[in-house]
């Protein structure tokens, strides 16, 4: 993700926090390199924390990103 499209995004800065930290622990990898517990630790929160923080990113860029694709499906 350039800088450019991380200020379109419309996360807050400890929910881009916790998602690139979950993204560099490879959190989203098929398998997963890296447990919930794993990425809370290295962020130094709870595990309900993280996955609260995280939700709600996961869930801005999803929207973000469905947002996105019905802008430029109904523009071409």
């Amino acid at each position: 993700m350039t800088a450019e499209q991380a200020t379109q995004v419309p996360l807050t800065d400890r929910q881009f926090e916790v998602f690139l930290t979950a993204l560099d622990a490879w959190y989203y990898d098929v398998p997963r390199e890296a447990t919930l517990t794993a990425v809370a630790s290295a962020l130094g929160v709870t595990k309900s924390t993280c996955s609260d923080v995280l939700h709600r990113a996961e869930s801005a860029v999803a929207r973000w990103f469905a947002d996105e694709s019905v802008d430029s499906r109904e523009r071409a």
